[in-house]
């Protein structure tokens, strides 16, 4: 397998071969991934043993180069088990590379359906592609597992549509009182331009957990709908260089 695909078949389809002899994590843990930034490379043929030796390293080597040359990463020899195939589609969606990721953490939540934060990641690509009938389905099936899961619940506010708006809000307010349970409550009622009772909830969910992106992210949509331009870019800001939530355990 390894002529075939190193040597023989580059050859005859005229393309270039990138090969390097030695472990793949020697002399650093992110050798391979400086080569693929450094050269550009485009496609990747390991071995699902590598990816998960990749995996036990986690995703910051990866976050830390390029890699938006690599179109394709083939693996020979034994079948990817799940994990491996989670951990990839995770580390394209931490990337941005939004038209790789759907179809690997697709693939991902037939092979583990339980695991929260692929479906919690697929409900948000979803949502960007206007799908949200199945941003829905993904967001209701992490708060049955997670009722106190932030993001699943303002990506069940997102995901829906106006008219189902009070059945959703009746959804919500079944689940567990949480920072992100007021904040989905909150958004929900500014959505109706009820602006007092939205800010009573996002303030209430600022106070049990007034560190959380997901109730920045609120406070600075309150703010915009108020017309305080100054405090919602500050929220915003806080928001986003809040901790990265993605790698957490589900």
């Amino acid at each position: 397998v390894g002529h075939s695909y190193i040597v023989y078949a580059p050859l005859c389809a005229g393309v270039t071969t990138l090969f390097r002899e030695g472990a793949i994590d020697f002399p650093k843990p992110d050798t391979a991934w400086e080569i693929v930034e450094r050269y550009g490379v485009t496609k990747m043929f390991t071995a699902p043993t590598a990816l998960r030796m990749f995996m036990r390293y986690g995703e910051t080597y990866p976050a830390a180069h390029d890699l938006t040359t690599l179109r394709v990463i083939a693996c020979a020899g034994e079948p990817l088990n799940p994990e491996a195939m989670s951990r990839i589609g995770l580390v394209f969606f931490q990337q941005g590379r939004l038209g790789r990721v759907y179809p690997v953490l697709t693939k991902a939540k037939e092979l583990p359906p339980d695991n929260l934060e692929i479906r919690l990641k697929l409900g948000m690509l979803n949502v960007g592609v206007g799908r949200l009938a199945e941003a829905h389905e993904e967001a209701a099936f992490v708060l049955s597992k997670d009722p106190v899961n932030e993001e699943s619940a303002t990506l069940l506010v997102q995901a829906t549509l106006p008219k189902d708006t009070d059945a959703t809000l009746q959804q919500i307010k079944k689940l567990p009182n949480s920072a992100g349970s007021l904040v989905a409550q909150g958004l929900l009622e500014l959505r109706a331009a009820h602006l007092p009772e939205a800010q009573a909830l996002i303030e209430k969910a600022q106070a049990l957990a007034p560190k959380s992106p997901v109730v920045q992210s609120a406070l600075g949509t309150l703010y915009w709908a108020q017309n305080d331009l100054a405090r919602a870019e500050k929220m915003f800001l806080e928001a986003a260089e809040g901790p990265v939530r993605s790698g957490r355990k589900m």
